[in-house]
């Protein structure tokens, strides 16, 4: 069996939309397999390896391609989800070559999620296992916002502050917790909810802040990145709307590769556009 390690996981599975490969409903990270398209028990059977790359011609399509790798891993649901029910079924060669350059596809982003982990190994690490604890409520928000302003003088001195925040928008309906004037069609309640945030961060931030790329909307989900470009980790939003979730703190480089500076600061939001 193949080991994966676990900066590969979480790679594969932020890659991912941090859903299933196959299903494409939202997977935790906690019940989160690794699958390959094509079955690993095929090392261990080299002729029916050499004739399934015959017949679906891998190695053309796919040059460098290897069962335990990048190339052929996909994050699924575990125990008696997606993952056990394929086991170690072959798909066709039509259904095979499909998913495979979906997966090539793909590979650009799980290599910079790899990046991004490896670059700030320890950090990375023990800010996801955190995003993890908290969402299983073994540390509250206020834990995680108060190691962010242990760490003050990484996040004031190299990079802006970035925030993720999260809404299960199903939760919302379930609960019967959305407001009166709240819309109940979507795209318009995704944008009523988004402007919520923001007033609510507005009345604890002082400074300017705003979305670094468009909101993530899945259908159940609300995820929205924000950056504080100038404000001090001891005045991050301690109260902001009960239902929205902090999913991940990281400064701006770590996340995009690239300086607040080179990516704002010459733009529409470098000329009074932010928020705050």
């Amino acid at each position: 069996m193949a080991r994966h390690s676990y900066t590969q996981r979480y790679a594969l599975w932020r890659a991912y939309g941090m859903k299933c490969f196959y299903c494409q409903l939202p997977l935790d990270f906690l019940q989160m397999a690794v699958d390959h398209v094509v079955p690993e028990r095929l090392i261990a059977h080299p002729e029916e390896r050499v004739a399934v790359d015959h017949d679906y011609a891998l190695s053309d399509a796919f040059p460098d391609f290897a069962i335990n790798s990048l190339q052929n891993w996909v994050p699924t649901h575990g125990g008696a989800g997606c993952n056990a029910r394929k086991g170690g079924e072959l798909f066709n060669k039509a259904t095979t070559l499909y998913y495979l350059g979906l997966v090539h596809r793909n590979l650009p982003r799980v290599e910079a999620e790899l990046f991004l982990l490896r670059k700030n190994r320890q950090k990375d690490n023990m800010l996801g296992q955190l995003a993890v604890a908290r969402e299983h409520k073994i540390v509250s928000q206020a834990d995680i916002l108060g190691l962010v302003a242990s760490m003050e003088q990484y996040f004031e001195k190299v990079e802006p502050l970035l925030i993720a925040f999260g809404l299960n928008v199903y939760e919302l309906f379930e609960e019967n917790l959305l407001p009166d004037d709240a819309p109940l069609d979507f795209p318009d309640l995704y944008d009523w909810l988004e402007e919520h945030l923001e007033a609510q961060l507005k009345a604890s931030v002082s400074t300017p802040f705003h979305q670094t790329e468009l909101s993530l909307r899945d259908g159940e989900c609300l995820t929205v990145r924000i950056v504080f470009p100038d404000v001090n980790p001891s005045e991050i939003p301690r109260h902001p709307d009960p239902n929205w979730e902090i999913l991940e703190v990281f400064n701006f480089y770590d996340i995009y590769g690239i300086p607040y500076s080179e990516a704002f600061l010459e733009t529409e939001w470098g000329q009074g556009h932010s928020s705050g």
